[in-house]
């Protein structure tokens, strides 16, 4: 798939990264799904932080006029905007990333489908709030991120497509290597 950058673009994306997601984490079985510990998060936090990511930034989107002005007035590639996320997740601290900004948060008894369910709802909500977005719009208002500081709206749509691919290509990784 080539990279995304126009808005239509970056939400097919977004939806063909949430299909396969759904897809995946569903078809786990119960015991995989919830195979987290207290040490190393397990498909169902990794879902769960998704999820509680896909809420806050649909937030931002829903609430145009809360956000401010992007300083740069224009977005950066989706390569640069990787490779930009790639770098400084090397340069945080251990302890920092432990202390993840959007920590995982599962009720007691909660189910698979539950959990399933609950992230395709925020990932469909963000992207129709950002689907009401001008492509304009995108590039002059700016979203805060834990470790890249001020994004515009369209560079934080384009981490959101790397962000959920990394995330299932680690729990696959992790599930694979368990196979073993």
């Amino acid at each position: 798939m080539p990279a995304p950058h126009a808005l239509p673009d970056i939400l097919a994306a977004l939806e063909t990264n949430a299909r396969e997601i759904e897809s995946y984490f569903a078809g786990l079985s119960r015991a995989t799904f919830f195979s987290g510990n207290e040490h190393e998060w397990g498909p169902a936090e990794h879902l769960s932080h998704l999820t509680h990511a896909h809420e806050r930034v649909a937030r931002g989107f829903a609430a145009p006029e809360k956000l401010p002005p992007h300083e740069r007035g224009r977005s950066r590639l989706f390569a640069e905007v990787c490779a930009t996320y790639e770098t400084r997740l090397a340069q945080v601290p251990a302890e920092q990333l432990r202390q993840n900004p959007l920590p995982p948060r599962l009720a007691a008894g909660v189910t698979q489908a539950e959990v399933v369910r609950a992230f395709a709802g925020a990932s469909a909500k963000m992207r129709a709030a950002a689907g009401a977005w001008s492509e304009a719009d995108c590039d002059s208002r700016a979203m805060p991120h834990p470790f890249l500081g001020w994004l515009s709206a369209r560079e934080m749509l384009l981490f959101f497509v790397h962000h959920d691919r990394l995330h299932l290509a680690g729990v696959r990784r992790r599930i694979e290597a368990g196979a073993k």
